[in-house]
This record gives C-alpha cells, structure tokens and sequence, in this order.
C-alpha cells in the first residue's frame, strides 16, 4: 500500500522523529510540513491509509497516523492511540531545538489521559465539536466576526468579568474557527490589521488552519514589541504582540478553542 499514500503521508511512514511543529533554528521541518499538510486535508485522506501509517510506519509514524485517526473524527481513542498503548517502541520526541526519548505507548497514554502530549497538540479538526467547514456560517457573520475582532481592544481568553460566560469578541473568534478554510480571506484581514489584539487572533486563526504558514507568520512576530492587553476573566494581562507570539510557538493556549462549560 506505501505507494497509495499521499506524499505527505510516506514521508511522516519514515520519519524518525515525533514533532510539535515548534521549529528549530532552521525552521519547520520536513515531517512538520508533511503533518501540517496532512492536518489540512485530513477529510480526504482514507481512513485505510491512516489505519496503514498507525499500524507499519517507524514509531514516529504510528504516532503520527494516531493522531491523525484521531483528528480525522472517525474513529475514537480505542481505535486510534489505544491501538499503540502495548508499543513499547523508542521514538525520538522533537520541540524546537529540544529532543528527548520515550515510549510509543507513554506518548500514547498522554493522548488519551489528556487530549495532549506535553507541547504536542492536536490541529483545529480535533478541537472543534464539528468538523471544520461544516458549520453554516453566512457571508455576513464572517463580515460582522471579523468587524468585532477589528475593533477588539483585548484578545479575550474566553470569559468576561465574574459572569463565566463567552466574551463577544471570543464568539466572533469562534465563527471564524469553525468555518474552517472558508475563513482564509477573514483571517489575512485580522493580520494586516492594524489593531494589535485582532492580529493576534488572526495569528491564532492561522496557526489552527495551517500549522506551517502560522508559525512562520508567528516567528516573524517575536520581535514585535506593540504592546496588546490579554483578558482572562476579570484578570488583565499587558503584554506585547512578540511575547504572545513566543508562547503560541511554544504551545500555551492564548484563547480557549471551545466553551469549558
């Protein structure tokens, strides 16, 4: 079957490492790239090639098909990293410039227990309860999202004040994540924007449709020193587009993906 796959699918079957996508000194690399694209057209790859990848790639690539089974929505935990919980395989775990070694089964026990391992998260078709592009948002609500965000004066973590309850700009964000790739012109109005806070949500927006683009885009941003005010609830942070930048690079959620209620 290996010459069935996808190319983005035959390079991660040979990789020798398991990677964030937080780049190194030479930016991101070819496995990165290859899950990035991967993750952007996980609706139209097979699920028998996913299947193929978890089950006779390197270590590196049964994780790698794992987590894309998962992403892929079709199947759950069992049928995806609980497949691996028995491999007691090395892999060569990679964040940044930093590589450290574990076990197949621990990185895949992590997946279940938390959803995560360590600064390896999943792309935007885990964390929205629908896939992306499936929902219903109109032309005109992508306008009106992207109007509220523009004139946003803080990035909004997700509630406001003592109310527990979504702040406006978080649901306007939310509009723009769940359409998915029909959101692409949304965002690249969000990050030639001149107001801060917007371009960080753009920078978010981005880094979820497409993991390559975003952290070169947010790479670019580390030495941005334009101050932007970060809301968590009643606590306000004043921070800067750079320091935002660097710790979405370094996988520290700015804005919760979905409602903790």
């Amino acid at each position: 079957m290996d010459d069935q796959l996808p190319p983005c699918l035959q390079r991660l079957k040979g990789a020798t490492s398991f990677e964030d996508g937080i780049p190194g000194e030479s930016g991101p690399s070819l496995n990165q790239t290859a899950y990035a694209k991967a993750s952007g057209m996980i609706s139209g790859l097979e699920t028998a090639h996913l299947e193929y990848l978890r089950d006779h790639g390197t270590p590196a690539g049964r994780l790698y098909g794992a987590v894309l089974l998962k992403a892929s929505s079709r199947v759950g935990n069992d049928q995806s990293f609980g497949k691996l919980l028995l491999d007691d395989s090395k892999v060569l775990y990679h964040s940044g410039c930093k590589g450290m070694e574990f076990s197949v089964s621990e990185i895949a026990r992590a997946f279940i227990d938390t959803g995560h391992f360590m600064n390896f998260r999943f792309s935007l078709f885990c964390k929205l309860t629908a896939p992306a592009g499936s929902s219903t948002v109109t032309p005109r609500e992508l306008d009106e999202a992207v109007a509220q965000l523009m004139s946003s004066h803080a990035v909004e973590k997700f509630q406001k004040g003592d109310s527990n309850q979504p702040a406006v700009p978080w649901l306007a964000f939310q509009r723009l994540l769940q359409n998915g790739e029909k959101s692409r012109s949304s965002i690249t109005k969000l990050i030639e924007s001149h107001q801060p806070a917007a371009r960080i949500y753009g920078g978010i927006l981005l880094l979820e449709l497409d993991k390559v683009a975003g952290t070169k885009m947010l790479t670019s941003w580390i030495k941005d020193d334009t101050p932007v005010t970060l809301s968590g609830g009643c606590v306000r942070e004043e921070s800067t587009i750079g320091k935002l930048s660097e710790r979405l690079l370094h996988g520290q959620p700015i804005v919760m993906m979905k409602n903790p209620n």
